[in-house]
C-alpha cells in the first residue's frame, strides 16, 4: 500500500491526458470521475490515497462492472482501527462563474465502517505540499450506510478566496465503500433545472404534480429522466418518467403525477439525471405541504406571548401549494380556537401565492392555545393547528418581536456584543467600550461576572460545548433567573465541526423545554451546510473571519445565506473579526496556521458590511482568545481596542435608524467592490457605503435626495448631491462613509 500520490508534473500531465481523452465530460471537473481509467496497478488513475501511518491491508482497487455493468472503485479497510482516504486531483474553481458546484456520486457500503466525503478548499496550490497545505475551508458530510447503490448529492458553496477544491472520501473502521459515477459540475450545471411545482395539489383527493423546467446549455444532446420519491408517515411513492432527449439549447418541461392525499405533508425527493451515464443534474429534498403551509410570524419567539414584548396582533403567514386552476377557488381562514372571530386572506397575486392573516391578541389569555388555519376547496378542507402559548407572568424574558428586534425585559436593544469575556474586569472594560452584552464561557461565568454585569447594566450569553443535559440544567439553575442572562450558546459552528444536524436540533428542543424564556444562539460558518442547522436555534450568527485570505464580502454573503435559510423569520447577527483568523484543525489533514489580525480599517469595514446586508446585531471576536486572562485585546492590541471602542460610539448615533429605519439594499458600485444600503428613518435618510477592497476608489453614491446638502457623518464635512440624487466621493482602502440628509 503506497502512502499517497504526489501530484508532480507527471501527475498534472496525466490529468491533462485524462481530460483530453475521448468521451471525457467537459462539465465534470473531476479527472477520471467515472473510474474508467486504471493507474496500471489496479487502482483509479488520477486519484491519490491518504492512509494513516502504521497499518497494512487497506486497499483501493477498481471494480470494473460493479455499478450496473459500469466501472466503480472499491475502498477496503480490514481492521476497525484503520482509516483510509481517497482523494482527487485538485479542481481549479477560481475562474468558474459563481461560487458553487454540484458534487454527485453513487455509493454503497459493507461492514461497520463509517464513511464520509470532505471537500477541502485552498487559497494556495495543493500540488506542492499536498495535505500539509493550509486550507481555507474544510467541510464534511457523512455517507450513511447503504446496502444498495444510492445517489449522493452535495450542492457545495465555497467561501470567497478558495482557488482549488479537493474532494476526499474517507473510510474508517472495518468495512468497504464502493464509489461510482463521481462528478463535480459548476452550478447551475450544463443542464439547468428549475422546479416549477414540487408536489402541488392538482386535483382532489390525491393527484399531485411535479414539474421541472430543464434547459440544455451544452453543445450536445442529453437524455434526461425525472424521478421522485414521496415519503410520509404511512405512504411511500417511487416513480420515474420516461427518458427524454433534449437537444442542445432546448428548453422543455419534465412532468410527473403521483398520488398523495391533498391534506398530508410529506418529503419529496426529486432527481433529474441522465439514465445512461448516471450523471445527476439536480436532486432536491422538498418539504411538501398539503394545500397550504402556515406559521405564526407574531409572536415571533417560539410562538409565545410575552407581556414585555408588544404583540398587538397574532399574525399567520404562509403559502399555498395548488396549481393555478385551483388557486382562485381556495379560501384560507384563521381563528383562535375557543375565542372566536376569524380572519380571511386573499391567496393570489404573489409568486408563489402567499397569504397573511391577522387576529387581535386577546387581553386575557393564559396557558396553551391553538391558532387554527383552514384551507377550503370545493370538496375538501385542510386544517393546520399552530400552537400558541403565553409565558408565565412575571418571568423575566429575552425575546424578539416580528421585526426581529431584541427585547430584554421591557427594553429593546440593538445587540452589540463582545466574545471572550473571562473576568469581572473584562465585563467592566466591555461596558466602558460601549457594548451592551458579552459572551462568556460557562466555566468562566462566575457569580462575580454576574455582579459585574449587573453593575455595568450589561447582558451575558453563556457558552459551552457540553452536550450533557444535566450540565445545562445546572447552568439554567445558576443563570436562568438572573436578569443579566441574555441566552445560551451551546454549539459553536456545528456545521463545520461535523456535529450531526439531528443531534443539534434535538438539543435545541431540550433547551426550549429547559429555558422557555431565553433564546438559543448558534454561530454558523458553512455557506452550504448551515441550511441543515438553521432550525436548531432562535438566533443565528454569521461566522466568517475573512482576513487575510478572503474578501470582506464573505461576511455579508454569510449574513445573506442565514437570512435565506431561516426564511427571514429569525434574527441574524454577524461576527466582526478583530483578531487573526484561524482555520479549524482537521486531524486527518494536518494543522493550520493562524492568519494576521485585520487592520482597524478592515475591522470597521466588516462591521458596516454586515449592517449593509441587514445584520440584526453585531458581535466582535474576540476580547480574549486564550486561557490567559491577561491576554486581552486591550493589552495585546491596543490600537484595535481603541478602534473598536471608537466604533461603538459611532454606532450608537445610528441606533435609532438601525432599530426603526426601513433598510434598502442598494446595487453595488465600482465593479461590486463598493457595497451600500439606505435607511429611511422619520424624515431623515442615511446611506452607508463600504469599500470592501484594498485599493482606493472614487464612485458616485446614491443618497436619494437631488440637489441637497448631505452631511458625511463622523467626518465633519458635507457634500452636495447632483440632480440625480448622487454624491461623488473618494474612498480609502476599506474606507467607509455614512451620509445623512434631511431630518432634524
Amino acid at each position: 500500500m503506497r502512502n499517497g500520490f504526489l501530484w508532480s508534473t507527471l501527475g498534472v500531465l496525466l490529468l491533462a491526458a485524462l481530460l483530453a481523452a475521448p468521451g471525457a465530460s467537459a462539465q465534470n471537473l473531476l479527472a477520471n470521475g467515472d473510474f474508467a481509467k486504471s493507474d496500471g496497478k489496479g487502482g483509479p488513475a488520477g486519484w491519490g490515497f491518504y492512509p494513516r501511518e502504521g497499518f497494512v491491508g487497506a486497499s483501493v482497487r477498481l471494480a470494473p462492472k460493479a455499478f450496473s455493468g459500469k466501472p466503480s472503485v472499491l475502498m477496503t479497510t480490514p481492521d476497525e482501527t484503520q482509516s483510509l482516504g481517497l482523494y482527487a486531483q485538485p479542481m481549479p474553481v477560481a475562474d468558474l462563474p459563481g461560487e458553487e458546484i454540484l458534487f454527485t456520486c453513487y455509493y454503497r457500503t459493507e461492514g461497520a465502517a463509517s464513511t464520509s466525503l470532505s471537500l477541502v478548499g485552498y487559497l494556495d496550490s495543493f500540488l506542492s505540499q499536498e495535505w500539509k497545505t493550509p486550507y481555507l475551508q474544510s467541510e464534511t458530510q457523512v455517507l450513511p450506510p447503504q446496502k444498495n447503490w444510492t445517489p449522493f448529492v452535495w450542492r457545495f458553496r465555497w467561501v470567497p478566496g478558495v482557488r482549488e477544491l479537493v474532494p476526499m472520501f474517507r473510510l474508517t473502521g472495518a468495512g468497504k465503500l464502493y464509489l461510482a459515477a463521481a462528478a463535480a459540475q459548476p452550478y447551475p450545471p450544463q443542464v439547468a433545472c428549475k422546479v416549477v411545482y414540487g408536489g402541488a395539489v392538482e386535483a382532489l383527493p390525491s393527484r399531485r404534480l411535479v414539474q421541472v423546467e430543464v434547459t440544455n446549455r451544452d453543445t450536445r444532446a442529453h437524455n434526461l429522466q425525472l424521478s421522485i420519491l414521496a415519503q410520509g408517515e404511512k405512504r411511500k411513492v417511487d416513480k420515474s418518467s420516461p427518458s427524454t432527449s433534449l437537444a442542445a439549447g432546448q428548453t422543455a418541461s419534465l412532468r410527473l403525477n403521483y398520488d398523495f392525499d391533498y391534506r398530508l405533508a410529506h418529503v419529496l425527493t426529486l432527481t433529474v439525471q441522465d439514465p445512461d451515464s448516471g450523471m445527476i443534474y439536480e436532486r432536491r429534498e422538498i418539504s411538501t405541504p398539503g394545500l397550504i403551509e402556515a406559521t405564526l410570524a407574531a409572536p415571533a419567539f417560539r410562538s409565545q406571548l410575552i407581556e414585555t414584548v408588544p404583540t398587538p396582533q397574532l399574525v399567520v403567514v404562509g403559502a399555498t401549494n395548488v396549481v393555478p386552476a385551483l388557486q382562485a377557488k381556495l379560501q384560507v381562514q384563521a381563528e383562535l380556537v375557543g375565542v372566536g372571530g376569524g380572519a380571511f386572506a386573499p391567496v393570489a397575486g404573489t409568486e408563489p401565492p402567499a397569504f397573511r392573516l391577522a387576529l387581535p391578541t386577546p387581553t386575557l389569555m393564559a396557558g396553551d392555545h391553538v391558532v387554527r388555519v383552514s384551507a377550503r376547496l370545493p370538496g375538501g378542507e385542510q386544517v393546520v393547528d399552530l400552537p400558541l402559548s403565553r409565558l408565565s407572568p412575571g418571568l423575566s424574558a429575552v425575546a424578539y418581536d416580528d421585526s426581529l428586534r431584541l427585547w430584554m425585559g421591557n427594553r429593546r436593544i440593538f445587540p452589540l456584543g463582545l466574545y471572550g469575556i473571562n473576568t469581572p474586569e473584562d465585563v467592566t472594560a466591555a461596558a466602558a467600550a460601549g457594548f451592551n452584552f458579552v459572551i462568556a464561557s460557562a466555566q468562566r461565568a462566575s457569580y462575580e461576572v454576574s455582579k459585574a454585569a449587573h453593575a455595568s447594566n450589561l447582558a451575558v450569553v453563556i457558552s459551552s460545548t457540553s452536550t450533557n443535559e444535566g450540565y445545562w440544567e445546572h447552568e439554567q439553575t445558576k443563570w436562568g433567573s438572573d436578569s443579566a442572562c441574555l441566552g445560551w450558546l451551546p454549539y459553536s459552528r456545528p456545521d463545520v465541526r461535523s456535529y450531526p444536524a439531528d443531534q443539534v436540533l434535538g438539543m435545541y428542543h431540550e433547551f426550549t423545554r429547559l429555558s422557555p424564556n431565553h433564546p438559543v444562539i448558534e454561530p454558523l460558518a458553512s455557506p452550504s451546510l448551515a441550511e441543515y442547522y438553521a432550525g436548531a436555534a432562535d438566533i443565528l450568527m454569521a461566522w466568517s473571519l475573512p482576513v487575510p485570505n478572503s474578501p470582506l464580502r464573505a461576511l455579508g454573503e454569510m449574513v445573506d445565506r442565514l437570512r435565506e435559510y431561516s426564511r427571514g423569520r429569525k434574527p441574524v447577527w454577524a461576527v466582526v473579526q478583530a483578531m487573526g483568523g484561524a482555520a479549524f484543525r482537521d486531524e486527518a489533514t494536518g494543522p493550520q496556521k493562524t492568519g494576521r489580525s485585520p487592520s482597524p480599517a478592515e475591522m470597521e469595514a466588516l462591521a458596516y458590511v454586515a449592517l449593509v446586508h441587514g445584520a440584526d446585531g453585531l458581535v466582535w471576536y474576540t476580547f480574549n482568545s486564550s486561557e490567559d486572562t491577561a491576554n486581552t485585546m486591550a493589552l495585546s492590541n491596543p490600537d484595535m481596542w481603541a478602534a473598536v471602542t471608537a466604533l461603538q460610539t459611532r454606532l450608537r448615533w445610528l441606533l435609532p435608524a438601525l432599530l426603526d429605519g426601513q433598510r434598502e439594499t442598494l446595487p453595488p458600485a465600482a465593479g461590486g467592490v463598493l457595497e451600500m444600503a439606505r435607511w429611511r428613518y422619520q424624515e431623515a435618510v442615511y446611506v452607508c457605503a463600504v469599500n470592501t477592497g484594498d485599493r482606493g476608489l472614487i464612485s458616485p453614491v446614491p443618497v436619494g435626495a437631488p440637489n441637497a446638502t448631505v452631511q458625511v457623518m463622523f467626518e465633519d464635512r458635507e457634500v452636495k448631491s447632483d440632480a440625480d440624487g448622487e454624491v461623488q466621493d473618494s474612498f480609502a482602502p476599506f474606507g467607509v462613509h455614512v451620509y445623512s440628509v434631511g431630518g432634524k
